[in-house]
């Protein structure tokens, strides 16, 4: 039977908050009929007169388009399309467009904090550590809101707070009840043993961290599968996050791990693979090692890969796997993004928002930092720019990236017969433009403020610029909590390399660099 919120909540030791999301509302809305964000599914909603940007090559863009859905598919696309029994959105003025595709997410890392704070340590070795499962509840719950309030209706959700089983359990469930579609993938890792309060080894601390996944997340994650995840057409399935492969292990520990996560069938596995470790080119190769060992296959995603060379992008698209770019994140990393390699190489591509912590909630910003920050790269990029499209980016954003995450034919575009997940954008606001080519349009001028209404898995999720049945001030409480496990883990105190305390300061700079080889002692 279904847990829903109200009863994990009941079941915990404390409830925890919800949040305010969506962004200013213009005058012009979509006009739903009474009832309809409760109306079954089956139940027919007909949205009429709208622009449509379908990103299915063989429609694409109608002007004054109607787009009929039958309970969680799209039935017609078309003009004039007559249903006279069912719900009537009046889409005059706006565009349709599908919803986006997240190929890289932590869900559970929803919670806005300042920048200075954040390093690996900080919020995975100190305040995930402090967490209570019924946060970490929350947290989820509220990420994949997050993700629909801003037009994303399908995320690969790689959920690495699984330090214990109750954690790796509620972030599960608050990310199922959240509506977000895509694929649920907690983290196979190592246990971390220390506690609010303790005083470790930080090189110990980082290598349970960092380490090879243990026997009761390969159990846990089987008993949640076929607890719940066993309706193969829910928006939500299962999925699995590989440990840490690149530094520190042998091949036949990585490939133990791999055959077995594989052995659990999970929808999707992902897990990241930068191409480089501590810096340097990474010694061990990932994606060439698994793919010569027969454990690469194309339900394989992998996060970042900025530096994978193109021979391991051109296995990726061989085997049928993906890639997911998260500019905002990636521009940051020694190595130039592979959004671009892999558009030129024909590798199925995504973009992702990674984590919410200081990364915009706005998936338009995702998509057009991509396009900034390769112009503002040296070499390949700004070259392979030049010949990109406003359309190519809108295409990895929806269908492009379904296809790397292996959902193309499923979502992505605005095709009959596939689930209608879809986007309704208001274009009255002031600064975005009624001419010019379509894909233009939404790629250059639309934001978070201009969602009006999202459908996922045939479900209307906002409407009118709100979330559906949402709780507007569960995102304050779940600050506080927040805040409350980010000042109980600062408790934990690491011991450096001479044996002494690091500073609070030096652990919580942003420079701190785990894999530098002396590390400064505390006063």
């Amino acid at each position: 039977m279904k847990m829903t919120r109200k009863d994990f909540l009941r079941a915990s030791a404390s409830a925890a908050g919800a949040a305010l999301l969506a962004g200013t509302t213009g005058v012009l809305t979509a006009c739903v009929a009474p009832g309809a964000a409760s109306r079954p599914q089956g139940r027919m909603t007909l949205i009429k007169g709208a622009t449509i940007l379908s990103m299915d090559p063989k429609l694409g863009d109608i002007t004054d388009g109607d787009v009929l859905i039958d309970g969680s598919r799209i039935l017609e696309v078309g003009r004039n399309i007559k249903a006279p029994n069912a719900d009537f959105v009046d889409a005059k003025g706006m565009i349709l467009m599908p919803g986006m595709c997240d190929g890289h997410r932590h869900l559970w890392e929803s919670m806005q904090v300042n920048r200075p704070d954040l390093t690996l340590v900080t919020w995975h070795m100190m305040w995930s550590v402090a967490m209570k499962p019924e946060d970490v509840y929350d947290y989820a719950y509220l990420g994949g809101k997050m993700a629909i309030n801003a037009g994303v209706t399908r995320v690969i959700d790689y959920c690495h707070i699984t330090h214990t089983p109750e954690k790796m359990e509620a972030s599960i469930r608050g990310a199922i009840d959240s509506g977000i579609g895509g694929v649920n993938c907690p983290q196979i890792a190592g246990t971390i043993p220390f506690r609010v309060g303790d005083v470790v080894d930080f090189k110990t601390a980082w290598n349970h961290y960092r380490g090879p996944a243990d026997d009761w997340h390969f159990k846990l994650a089987e008993k949640l599968r076929d607890e719940l995840f066993s309706d193969s057409n829910a928006p939500l399935q299962f999925g699995l996050a590989h440990s840490q492969l690149e530094g520190g292990r042998t091949r036949e520990e990585v490939h133990a791990e791999i055959a077995r996560a594989w052995a659990l069938e999970p929808r999707m596995l992902t897990g990241h693979v930068s191409g480089t470790n501590e810096g340097k080119a990474a010694t061990y190769r990932v994606i060439r090692d698994l793919h010569e060992a027969g454990l690469l296959r194309g339900n394989y995603i992998v996060g970042h890969g900025n530096g994978l060379t193109d021979e391991e992008l051109i296995i990726l698209r061989d085997a049928g796997a993906g890639l997911c770019s998260t500019p905002r994140a990636d521009v940051r990393m020694d190595t130039p993004m592979a959004v671009g390699r892999c558009f030129k190489l024909g590798v199925p591509v995504a973009f992702g928002v990674d984590h919410l912590i200081y990364n915009p909630i706005d998936f338009f910003e995702q998509i057009r930092a991509a396009d900034i920050a390769m112009w503002a790269e040296r070499g390949e990029n700004k070259e392979i720019v030049q010949t990109m499209t406003a359309r190519d980016f809108m295409h990895i954003a929806t269908l492009g990236g379904a296809k790397a995450m292996g959902m193309e034919s499923r979502v992505g575009s605005i095709t009959p017969g596939k689930l209608a997940d879809i986007v309704l954008l208001r274009t009255d606001r002031l600064g975005f433009p009624e001419i010019d080519d379509l894909a233009e349009r939404v790629f250059t001028y639309a934001g978070i403020q201009d969602v009006d209404s999202v459908w996922v898995h045939g479900k209307l999720q906002k409407k009118n610029g709100e979330l559906v049945d949402f709780d507007k001030g569960l995102y304050k409480k779940a600050i506080e909590s927040w805040d409350v496990a980010r000042a109980a883990g600062e408790s934990i105190k690491f011991i450096g390399e001479d044996g002494k305390i690091l500073t609070p300061e030096y652990v919580r700079s942003p420079s701190f660099n785990p894999g530098r080889p002396a590390m400064k002692p505390g006063p």
